[in-house]
């Protein structure tokens, strides 16, 4: 297991102050407070997604980048995770799970696994339960 504490501490305090999870929306998160890196007419924003990495997973997919789904879904989480008192891996763990291909895009992601027979590689009924809080699947890893 991999974390980077470092970043995400950075924005806790960020995190912290956003609006209740269901509130929250592009304009918390769309601004300075959040912004990585600006160049040109591309801006780089931060979000709490990717801070864990699973080294012994035994399957890890990977997409380009996020988007607004994604990034939206990851800090709600993680502001749950800090309503709830959660320990920073907890936080990171349920984050990623929580945007790793979120919306129409896990959806989508799922078909195509269970067509492919990914879930019948990994002794799963469906592709789906990459994405469930269970704890055998921390074997598996993915990042978008």
């Amino acid at each position: 297991m991999t974390v980077d504490y470092l970043q995400l501490k950075r924005y806790l305090p960020s995190i912290n102050r956003l609006p209740n999870p269901t509130k929250i929306d592009k304009g918390d998160l769309i601004n300075e407070k959040f912004l990585i890196e600006k160049a040109s007419d591309i801006e780089i924003y931060y979000a709490p997604h990717n801070e864990y990495i699973n080294r012994d997973a035994k399957i890890v997919i990977v997409g380009i980048t996020p988007g607004w789904t994604q990034m939206k879904a990851a800090f709600q989480e993680a502001k749950v995770c800090l309503q709830q008192d959660a320990t920073l891996i907890q936080l990171m763990k349920s984050s990623k799970r929580a945007a790793g291909f979120a919306g129409t895009m896990r959806t989508n992601l799922i078909e195509m696994l269970d067509a492919c027979g990914v879930n019948d590689a990994l002794q799963l009924s469906t592709s789906q339960l990459l994405f469930s809080p269970m704890p055998k699947l921390d074997a598996y890893d993915f990042s978008n």
